[in-house]
């Protein structure tokens, strides 16, 4: 059920405080400094789900919008990123390994699909507990990865709209990589989307804005990793080791960057035209990924979360919503911050069990 705020701008104050806090914890200076390594990239996903669960606690759960304004309006931004971190990660791997599309499948959809299957067993379970009920094709369509609608208060969990829009990419991805010509992918990968998205698909009309609106994200991310391969990265680092004003010029961006994060979140274009909306978006997306490349430090709680941000992004909606119980005993602010603590506890229990889920299952066959 949703949740009153009192106080919901001193409870947000709480909440950064406490929040600002956690970033510090562990702040290291960077090993691999100028470089798209795992460690930025689960930091980048960190954001990617923070961003999302802020959204969906300040707009949805909250009865007041007010509460974690501004840290709330970047729920597309965290969906892009998490889209251009996927088109970028397959796409490196793919260039490095050369995967035959049963590979692929046998190696990318299990680590999409086994999370999944327990979080829905378990959703079932406890919602039948709940007097909640299910039809069986709706059922039987969500083990499939089929989710049409995106009702946050009705559905089985109703963020998992992107879990359908993400599986149409890793379904194709391996049929139309070119090794040679990873740009021709993103063009090709691009142009599906906007073909697919121009039919009356079998899902709510909310639903296929949303595709429509996050078409780009992931072909953006495979000329991403087709620049890091051309060995754009180190030209790069070459020029900005090179300037006798390194530090300068890279404060100086950071700060830039920081600005336009801030001014593009609050002016999103959101109720303006899809493509308008989209492009800032991406602009958004853009800009973040630059900052953490230049910024000097790694901070550790980002990547923590960032490292179970998938399987946090399966279960985050349905725990506060219909499994609350602190949000009714504690303020709003610290409350907020606990369950970060928790859904990167059970995130991490998830991601264990379908890891010997999966080692089963292959023993089997």
């Amino acid at each position: 059920m949703q949740i009153n705020v009192p106080q919901p701008f001193i409870q947000t104050n709480i909440f950064l405080v406490i929040f600002l806090i956690s970033l510090l914890f562990r702040l290291k200076k960077r090993f691999t400094n100028l470089d798209f390594s795992i460690d930025l990239t689960n930091q980048l996903k960190g954001v990617a789900i923070l961003a999302i669960i802020f959204s969906h606690i300040g707009y949805f759960l909250s009865t007041d919008s007010r509460f974690l304004f501004p840290i709330s309006v970047l729920a597309g931004v965290g969906v892009n990123l998490f889209l251009l971190l996927s088109g970028f990660g397959l796409t490196l791997s793919q260039l490095t390994n050369d995967y035959t599309p049963i590979q692929f499948y046998r190696r990318r959809l299990s680590k999409l699909y086994l999370p999944l299957w327990i979080v829905l067993v378990f959703l079932l379970i406890l919602d039948f507990l709940l007097g909640r009920f299910y039809p069986l094709g709706t059922i039987l369509a969500s083990f499939a990865g089929f989710f049409p609608s995106n009702d946050l208060y009705a559905d089985i969990n109703s963020p998992l709209w992107y879990f359908t829009w993400i599986i149409f990419f890793y379904l194709l991805y391996p049929l139309v990589f070119i090794k040679k010509a990873p740009i021709l992918t993103a063009f090709i990968l691009t142009g599906a989307g906007f073909i697919v998205t121009s039919f009356n698909l079998p899902v709510h009309e909310s639903v296929l804005q949303f595709y429509k609106l996050h078409l780009l994200a992931f072909p953006l991310g495979v000329v991403l990793a087709a620049l890091i391969k051309s060995h754009m990265i180190t030209k790069l680092r070459s020029l900005i080791h090179s300037s006798k004003i390194t530090v300068f010029l890279r404060v100086l961006l950071l700060f830039g960057l920081a600005f336009v994060i801030g001014y593009t979140a609050i002016h999103s274009g959101v109720g303006g035209s899809l493509m308008q909306e989209e492009a800032i978006s991406l602009l958004t997306t853009l800009a973040i990924v630059l900052f953490f490349f230049l910024f000097y430090f790694e901070i550790y709680f980002l990547k923590l979360v960032g490292k179970y941000s998938y399987e946090i992004y399966l279960f985050h909606w349905p725990l506060i919503y219909r499994y609350d119980l602190l949000y009714k005993i504690l303020p709003a602010g610290i409350t907020t911050f606990i369950y970060l603590i928790i859904f990167v506890v059970i995130g991490k229990l998830l991601h264990k069990g379908a890891d010997i889920f999966s080692k089963v299952l292959l023993r089997l066959a």
